[in-house]
């Protein structure tokens, strides 16, 4: 049996977790997704910890991190 992939879609710059929809629909049904609403923060740094938080709520182990525009960048 294979195993389910886990992926977090990490939104970018003045955008919220509604951007990732249309990607959403398409994979819903071949892996576990979880997207994030961040926060209005005051850098980088925080945005990380939201994103650690929210694997460490779900008991997540294995994941896949997607970001787009600066959500890549707290992916990486």
């Amino acid at each position: 049996m294979a195993e389910i992939i886990n992926i977090v879609l990490i939104h970018g710059w003045a955008c919220d977790e509604s951007v990732w929809q249309e990607t959403k629909n398409y994979l819903e049904q071949k892996c576990r997704l979880y997207t994030i609403n961040l926060p209005l923060m005051k850098n980088i740094h925080s945005y990380r910890d939201a994103v650690i938080e929210l694997i460490e709520q779900k008991g997540l182990t294995r994941v896949v991190l997607v970001g787009w525009s600066m959500g890549s960048l707290v992916a990486i």
